[in-house]
């Protein structure tokens, strides 16, 4: 058994031991600084006064002083850290107690710097040259990196908090409440006589009067121009979709507008609501007619699968128009289901859904599809032909090409559109509400004035670019026999595909009539011819850019080499020079092509 221990007790040294320094150091205290002061002017105002000592760049206020005078404000030399030594040299300014004059009193010391710490503050200069790089809409890492290019010694956190003092300046506080953002909406809603200025043409808010029940709180805004809703005569089709990532509170943006004939995205305007749900999108379509004063003839609407959409579309617009599935994002749904087929088949079944996609009317499409099925359900892929059936063949199946006449199949444009919005005007940030609505005024001014400046133009017809002259101009050359059949205000040519010379009536009947019984037939005999047809018009001349053809080339741009080059053949139009400069078989270069050749050389 272990023996228990007494640990002993502390005993601190004796007092004589320790040395006892009874000597107490104080610090002394400064003597106070005597300065001389001199009057130097008088003011009528303190305006006039802080003007004066704001021009001069080189003070900066240190502290107030209450006499039987008045009240002294002084200033200091702001090369110097606040929290250190100061140089001699100072200001004050007296507000008089007798009168309203202001008065500058200024010492007779000079500056001194050599022996006090300078400040680390940005200078105005550094200032000025940041607030020209983020007008630039250069972003701030972008920006630290010029500054260091330049040899400019800075703070991160300097940099980055004036850019938020900027920010703020320019779009104010970063939190709003609804009340705010109704005056807000209130105080833009005034129609402006500038046709380029944005302006709020309708707005809703809901405050809600349960405070529990957060979800019932919501509002709904549209912003546009004048100019922007002109747009909306010129054309019977919509694009509309919703994108996020704009807006730090994670609302949605609305977006609506149409294409042109050269495919190219025109805005309405840009809208900002709390959901996307069908009586926000009812909400931005009823703008555009209270915006208008007017009925507008709108049958055709191109969005994605959003049930939202297209169920506010019907409502605003009625149940006799056409919804076109955006085809792009068919296609992307579908390669996302590519589990249910056997991996062995993957690839094919896609080729023949792209196959499918080029059906130039919607007899051929219904045609195609049942074969489809039918091909499919041999392979005994049932899973996946149900989820066919079920979303894009029924419901959603209007992603074929020849949906429509001179319409999008897909919403590229528009996608191309929000894109553009997060690179130039968002910097890819995802901005406050408050400072978000603000960016809608600035985006909507500006895309009106690409219109105003001429920079972006509402195209009514295709424009033939040079390389589908050349391509026109080659197949009209070309050996290829083309026949044809005059109706009562039309003619329909029968132009051969692909490497064929020449097309028999048998061949022409086969398309026609649609007669193929499986898929495989389908693929190899409905792209075989194509048909063309032009106005039966005494001026052919004017009209025969209004003719329609069957190939994929004129579904997807509204023109195509085969509507081009018999024209060509006919002598409806002659190709432009530029257009004959390369040899038949041979793909042309990109760019101008040249305007005159190298000395002593014969072309």
């Amino acid at each position: 058994m272990v023996e228990l221990r007494i640990v002993p007790h502390y005993v601190s040294d004796p007092e004589d031991d320790i040395e006892i320094n009874s000597t107490k150091s104080y610090k002394q205290r400064k003597v106070k600084r005597t300065r001389n002061w001199f009057l130097e002017n008088t003011y009528y105002n303190k305006q006039a006064a802080m003007d004066f000592i704001n021009n001069e760049k080189t003070w900066s206020y240190h502290y107030n002083n209450m006499t039987q005078d008045g009240n002294k404000t002084y200033f200091r030399c702001n090369k110097a850290k606040l929290r250190g030594n100061q140089c001699p040299a100072a200001i004050y300014l007296l507000y008089d107690i007798r009168n309203e004059y202001v008065i500058l009193f200024r010492n007779e010391d000079s500056h001194e710097h050599e022996n006090l710490q300078t400040s680390n503050r940005l200078s105005d200069e550094l200032k000025a040259e940041i607030k020209t790089f983020y007008d630039l809409k250069i972003k701030p890492k972008t920006i630290f990196a010029k500054l260091r290019e330049k040899g400019v010694q800075f703070k991160k956190a300097q940099i980055s908090n004036y850019i938020s003092q900027l920010k703020q300046s320019l779009y104010g506080h970063t939190k709003i409440s609804l009340g705010e953002l109704e005056q807000w909406c209130i105080d833009h809603s005034t129609l402006p006589d500038d046709e380029d200025k944005a302006f709020v043409p309708n707005f809703y808010i809901n405050y809600a009067d349960d405070d529990e029940d957060e979800d019932e709180k919501e509002f709904r805004i549209f912003v546009t121009t004048k100019r922007l809703l002109r747009i909306a005569k010129k054309s019977s089709k919509i694009h509309a979709d919703a994108t996020y990532k704009l807006v730090w509170e994670g609302m949605p943006v609305l977006m609506i507008g149409t294409t042109d004939m050269d495919r190219h995205f025109h805005p309405f305007g840009i809208g900002v609501c709390t959901n996307e749900r069908t009586a926000d999108f009812a909400f931005i379509f009823k703008s555009i007619f209270q915006s208008l004063g007017e009925s507008i003839t709108v049958d055709t609407l191109v969005s994605d699968a959003s049930d939202a959409i297209r169920n506010a579309f019907k409502q605003v617009f009625g149940e006799e128009v056409l919804l076109i599935m955006c085809w792009v994002h068919m296609r992307r749904n579908v390669a996302k289901n590519l589990h249910l087929v056997d991996a062995e088949f993957r690839d094919d079944l896609m080729d023949d859904i792209d196959t499918l996609q080029l059906a130039s009317n919607k007899d051929v499409f219904d045609k195609g599809k049942y074969i489809f099925i039918k091909k499919w359900l041999s392979k005994k892929q049932k899973q996946f032909i149900d989820y066919m059936k079920n979303m894009w063949l029924s419901t959603h199946q209007n992603w074929y090409e020849g949906v429509a006449s001179h319409t999008a199949s897909q919403n590229n444009a528009l996608e191309s559109h929000n894109l553009v919005i997060k690179k130039e005007d968002t910097f890819r940030e995802r901005m406050p509400l408050s400072r978000f609505l603000q960016q809608c005024l600035d985006s909507a001014g500006k895309w009106s004035k690409q219109y105003a400046n001429k920079d972006k133009e509402f195209m009514e017809t295709a424009t033939i670019k040079l390389e589908q002259w050349t391509d026109g101009y080659h197949w009209a050359k070309s050996s290829k026999i083309v026949t044809c059949k005059i109706l009562q205000n039309s003619v329909e040519y029968y132009c051969p595909a692909g490497e064929q010379t020449k097309v028999t009536e048998a061949q022409i009947n086969i398309v026609k009539e649609m007669q193929w019984n499986t898929f495989e037939q389908f693929k190899k005999r409905a792209f075989a011819v194509w048909i063309l047809t032009l106005p039966n018009d005494d001026d052919m001349t004017m009209k025969w850019n209004e003719g329609k053809c069957t190939c994929p080339c004129y579904l997807k741009k509204y023109m195509c080499k085969h509507i081009i080059g018999i024209s060509i053949r006919l002598n409806y139009i002659k190709p432009p020079p530029a257009a004959r400069q390369v040899p038949i078989g041979q793909k042309r270069n990109r760019g101008r092509p040249k305007k005159a050749s190298k000395a002593l050389i014969i072309d």
